[in-house]
């Protein structure tokens, strides 16, 4: 009769100890959801200020080994209201400069992904990322109106950034909030390519290194990324035309 008794004692000591940890955690979780939309409004803020109520559209500029024009494609960051906080480091990253003279190394099956290192690897602007505090994302940030889908791009680590990646097949399962845990947190997908698709497509036809097989045999320049208006791009108006249609 006594150890049925202590282990009634036992059992409910687990069950409040139980109900205290799963009470903890969800304030935790409503603390953590609390920050993170103050940082979220915060970042919106920011971008407004600074670039206006969007949308907004990123040309990319890349030179490809043995051609001898260089290649544009253009981007559509997402929708500011939903993922405020990677729209907001990316435009900042883009027009403090840092990815002008950059490259795409490494390409894998289903990612080809941009690298803070010049193509010829003599130079690494990482260190310019940190100094303007323009490095990383400060929460795994994703919507689901903006998954992993071809053509769009995504921040890589776990924190995500400054590394992004153009994603090649539909990585939402592994890349998204219900991903394999050895992803870790979801990753932010905060763009995709409305133009020039056929330009990254090439990319990833570029043979691969012998010795190493993820990474290409001559990397490819990223010459320059800038902010722009449907107006001033290369397809642009053709591109507006569609949207008035749908």
């Amino acid at each position: 009769e006594e150890q049925r008794v202590i282990a009634h004692r036992s059992k409910s000591k687990r069950e409040a100890l139980d109900k205290e940890i799963k009470k903890q955690i969800a304030k935790n979780k409503k603390e953590s959801a609390s920050m993170q939309k103050s940082v979220q409004n915060m970042a919106m803020s920011q971008a407004m200020e600074h670039f206006g109520p969007g949308p907004y559209y990123i040309e990319i500029e890349v030179q490809l080994p043995g051609e001898k024009s260089p290649s544009f494609f253009t981007v559509k960051m997402a929708d500011l209201e939903k993922m405020p906080v990677s729209v907001n480091l990316f435009m900042h990253q883009v027009r403090s400069r840092l990815w002008d003279n950059t490259s795409f190394l490494v390409d894998i099956e289903h990612i080809t992904m941009a690298q803070t290192t010049s193509a010829n690897g003599n130079v690494d602007r990482i260190s310019q990322f940190q100094q303007k505090g323009l490095e990383k994302v400060v929460f795994p940030e994703y919507h689901h109106d903006h998954p992993h889908v071809p053509y769009s791009l995504g921040f890589a680590g776990d924190p995500a950034g400054p590394i992004w990646y153009i994603n090649k097949l539909d990585n939402t399962i592994p890349h998204g909030p219900n991903g394999d845990q050895k992803f870790g947190d979801p990753q932010p997908c905060f763009a995709n390519i409305i133009i020039g698709k056929d330009v990254v497509d090439r990319i990833a036809k570029l043979p691969h290194s012998k010795d190493t097989p993820y990474l290409f045999q001559y990397p490819v320049t990223i010459v320059s990324a800038r902010m722009r208006g449907l107006h001033e791009i290369q397809g642009g108006m053709k591109y507006a035309r569609q949207l008035e249609k749908q």
